[in-house]
Protein backbone atom coordinates (compact mmCIF):
# COMPACT_ATOMS: atom_id res chain seq x y z
CA UNK A 1 0.00 0.00 0.00
CA UNK A 2 0.74 3.18 -0.70
CA UNK A 3 2.27 5.91 2.07
CA UNK A 4 1.15 9.05 0.31
CA UNK A 5 -1.53 11.08 2.52
CA UNK A 6 -3.97 11.15 -0.17
CA UNK A 7 -4.89 9.39 -3.75
CA UNK A 8 -2.76 10.62 -6.51
CA UNK A 9 -6.28 11.89 -7.91
CA UNK A 10 -7.35 13.93 -5.08
CA UNK A 11 -4.34 15.80 -4.73
CA UNK A 12 -4.61 19.24 -5.90
CA UNK A 13 -1.14 20.74 -5.24
CA UNK A 14 1.33 19.97 -7.31
CA UNK A 15 5.37 19.31 -6.55
CA UNK A 16 8.26 21.09 -8.62
CA UNK A 17 9.50 17.48 -8.32
CA UNK A 18 6.53 15.81 -9.93
CA UNK A 19 6.18 15.28 -13.32
CA UNK A 20 2.95 14.08 -13.75
CA UNK A 21 0.94 16.72 -11.61
CA UNK A 22 2.93 20.45 -12.48
CA UNK A 23 2.86 23.15 -10.18
CA UNK A 24 1.42 26.45 -10.90
CA UNK A 25 2.27 29.40 -9.30
CA UNK A 26 0.41 32.87 -9.13
CA UNK A 27 3.39 35.22 -9.87
CA UNK A 28 1.41 38.39 -9.85
CA UNK A 29 -2.03 39.32 -10.80
CA UNK A 30 -2.99 42.86 -11.46
CA UNK A 31 -6.61 44.54 -12.42
CA UNK A 32 -6.53 48.25 -14.03
CA UNK A 33 -9.35 50.75 -14.69
CA UNK A 34 -8.42 53.40 -17.06
CA UNK A 35 -9.76 57.00 -17.94
CA UNK A 36 -13.18 57.00 -16.61
CA UNK A 37 -12.79 60.76 -15.71
CA UNK A 38 -11.51 61.85 -13.07
CA UNK A 39 -10.17 58.20 -12.51
CA UNK A 40 -7.36 58.04 -14.77
CA UNK A 41 -5.93 54.52 -13.17
CA UNK A 42 -7.03 52.47 -10.63
CA UNK A 43 -5.18 49.13 -10.14
CA UNK A 44 -5.31 46.89 -7.77
CA UNK A 45 -2.54 43.41 -7.42
CA UNK A 46 1.17 43.31 -7.93
CA UNK A 47 2.21 46.34 -9.71
CA UNK A 48 5.30 49.05 -10.07
CA UNK A 49 5.28 52.38 -8.83
CA UNK A 50 4.19 54.93 -12.05
CA UNK A 51 5.99 57.62 -9.69
CA UNK A 52 9.03 58.11 -8.21
CA UNK A 53 11.75 55.63 -8.18
CA UNK A 54 10.56 52.37 -8.82
CA UNK A 55 9.00 49.98 -6.75
CA UNK A 56 7.26 46.49 -7.15
CA UNK A 57 4.57 46.10 -4.48
CA UNK A 58 1.01 44.51 -3.56
CA UNK A 59 -1.32 47.20 -3.04
CA UNK A 60 -3.26 49.73 -5.00
CA UNK A 61 -2.78 52.83 -6.61
CA UNK A 62 -5.13 55.67 -7.84
CA UNK A 63 -4.51 58.47 -10.09
CA UNK A 64 -6.73 60.84 -10.81
CA UNK A 65 -7.09 64.25 -13.24
CA UNK A 66 -8.70 67.55 -13.57
CA UNK A 67 -9.43 70.65 -15.66
CA UNK A 68 -9.02 69.08 -18.43
CA UNK A 69 -6.40 66.73 -17.65
CA UNK A 70 -3.41 69.37 -16.44
CA UNK A 71 -3.77 68.46 -12.59
CA UNK A 72 -3.31 65.15 -11.50
CA UNK A 73 -3.79 63.64 -7.78
CA UNK A 74 -1.92 60.22 -7.38
CA UNK A 75 -1.93 57.69 -4.16
CA UNK A 76 -0.37 54.26 -4.13
CA UNK A 77 0.52 51.91 -0.92
CA UNK A 78 0.99 48.75 -0.21
CA UNK A 79 3.12 45.64 1.09
CA UNK A 80 6.65 45.90 -0.82
CA UNK A 81 7.91 43.13 -2.98
CA UNK A 82 11.43 41.32 -2.32
CA UNK A 83 12.50 38.88 -4.69
CA UNK A 84 15.01 37.52 -2.68
CA UNK A 85 13.40 36.92 0.65
CA UNK A 86 12.67 33.29 0.99
CA UNK A 87 9.57 33.69 4.00
CA UNK A 88 8.83 37.02 4.63
CA UNK A 89 7.32 38.07 7.42
CA UNK A 90 3.06 39.51 6.96
CA UNK A 91 3.89 43.19 7.95
CA UNK A 92 7.11 43.99 7.57
CA UNK A 93 7.53 45.69 4.30
CA UNK A 94 4.96 48.44 3.87
CA UNK A 95 5.08 51.95 1.25
CA UNK A 96 2.60 54.85 1.12
CA UNK A 97 3.29 57.22 -1.10
CA UNK A 98 1.42 60.62 -3.12
CA UNK A 99 1.24 63.66 -5.00
CA UNK A 100 0.39 65.77 -7.41
CA UNK A 101 1.38 66.96 -10.91
CA UNK A 102 0.89 70.03 -13.14
CA UNK A 103 0.49 69.51 -17.09
CA UNK A 104 2.72 73.23 -17.95
CA UNK A 105 2.22 72.76 -21.56
CA UNK A 106 0.53 69.97 -23.97
CA UNK A 107 4.04 68.00 -23.92
CA UNK A 108 5.30 69.07 -20.25
CA UNK A 109 4.33 67.97 -17.01
CA UNK A 110 5.86 68.54 -13.77
CA UNK A 111 5.11 66.80 -10.37
CA UNK A 112 5.78 66.22 -7.14
CA UNK A 113 5.56 63.08 -5.00
CA UNK A 114 6.57 61.61 -1.45
CA UNK A 115 7.19 58.10 -0.29
CA UNK A 116 7.15 56.88 2.93
CA UNK A 117 8.97 53.12 3.16
CA UNK A 118 8.79 50.90 6.62
CA UNK A 119 10.96 47.67 6.08
CA UNK A 120 12.02 45.48 8.92
CA UNK A 121 15.37 44.13 8.08
CA UNK A 122 17.09 40.76 8.74
CA UNK A 123 20.23 40.61 11.53
CA UNK A 124 23.16 38.22 9.64
CA UNK A 125 21.14 35.29 11.02
CA UNK A 126 18.10 35.91 9.02
CA UNK A 127 15.80 37.29 12.20
CA UNK A 128 13.87 40.11 11.55
CA UNK A 129 14.53 42.87 13.38
CA UNK A 130 16.22 46.29 13.04
CA UNK A 131 13.21 48.61 11.83
CA UNK A 132 14.42 50.87 8.80
CA UNK A 133 11.67 54.09 8.18
CA UNK A 134 12.19 56.05 4.92
CA UNK A 135 10.64 59.40 3.65
CA UNK A 136 11.37 59.46 0.66
CA UNK A 137 9.93 63.36 -1.99
CA UNK A 138 11.11 64.15 -5.64
CA UNK A 139 10.50 66.82 -8.20
CA UNK A 140 10.10 65.37 -12.12
CA UNK A 141 9.51 67.24 -15.50
CA UNK A 142 8.64 64.85 -18.01
CA UNK A 143 8.39 65.54 -21.68
CA UNK A 144 6.36 63.83 -24.24
CA UNK A 145 6.31 64.20 -28.24
CA UNK A 146 5.19 62.28 -30.64
CA UNK A 147 8.56 60.35 -31.57
CA UNK A 148 10.76 61.60 -28.56
CA UNK A 149 10.17 61.26 -24.54
CA UNK A 150 12.05 62.48 -22.13
CA UNK A 151 13.04 63.07 -17.80
CA UNK A 152 14.57 64.93 -15.21
CA UNK A 153 14.48 64.49 -11.86
CA UNK A 154 15.61 65.34 -8.14
CA UNK A 155 15.38 63.13 -4.96
CA UNK A 156 15.84 63.94 -1.40
CA UNK A 157 15.70 60.46 1.49
CA UNK A 158 15.26 61.68 4.61
CA UNK A 159 17.61 64.95 5.57
CA UNK A 160 19.34 64.63 2.63
CA UNK A 161 19.68 64.61 -1.42
CA UNK A 162 19.53 61.72 -2.54
CA UNK A 163 19.55 61.30 -6.79
CA UNK A 164 19.57 63.60 -9.64
CA UNK A 165 19.15 61.96 -13.04
CA UNK A 166 17.77 61.92 -16.42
Amino acid sequence: PSMRPFPRTLRIFGDPQDRAQPMFVLYALTAELRRTSPVDRLALGRQQSTHGIPVTFDGGALDLRFLQRRLSLFAYGGRTVHFFEATPGLLENWLAGGGAGLRLTPHTQLEVDTRYLHETLPDASGVLGKRVDTQSYGLTLTGRWDDLSGKLFARGMNRSFSHMGG
